[in-house]
């Protein structure tokens, strides 16, 4: 889904309505785990570049004011879990991987553009990787 939207084939809307549902955000989907808050961490790993340059793009432009609302408010639900009390259904383990997501967040996303930069992986590259593994095993 990330590549998805990194390459404009999935919109802005339906990657809100992934991460408010994830999130515990939506009418239908209001509990969070860890699983599911998980899968928001890396799918905002993966498209939080891209996400909050649109966002922040729109917003200039003063074409769509809601882009930058809707991106502030799913961080400001990723920094209410991360302080949730200890007595909370969410583990230490993902109030780290929060962090750590912040942390990428302040470095202007460095992480994510080192592991985007190079895209998908090819079959050939896969494959290889495989029959190196193979090989030190």
């Amino acid at each position: 889904m990330g590549e998805l939207y990194r390459r404009k084939l999935l919109p802005e809307k339906t990657l809100n309505t992934v991460f408010s549902s994830l999130l515990g955000m939506s009418e239908e989907n209001y509990k969070v785990d860890d699983l599911v808050i998980e899968g928001a961490i890396n799918l905002m790993n993966k498209v939080g570049q891209v996400f909050e340059d649109n966002a922040k793009k729109q917003a200039e432009e003063k074409k769509k004011d809601e882009s930058i609302k809707n991106f502030n408010r799913i961080f400001n639900r990723f920094d209410e879990l991360q302080n949730m009390p200890e007595e909370t259904v969410i583990s230490n383990r993902i109030k780290l991987l929060i962090k750590n997501m912040f942390t990428n967040k302040e470095n202007k996303w460095q992480k994510t553009k080192d592991i985007n930069e190079s895209g998908p992986k090819t079959k050939k590259q896969v494959q290889r990787e495989v029959e190196e593994k193979h090989l030190k095993e």
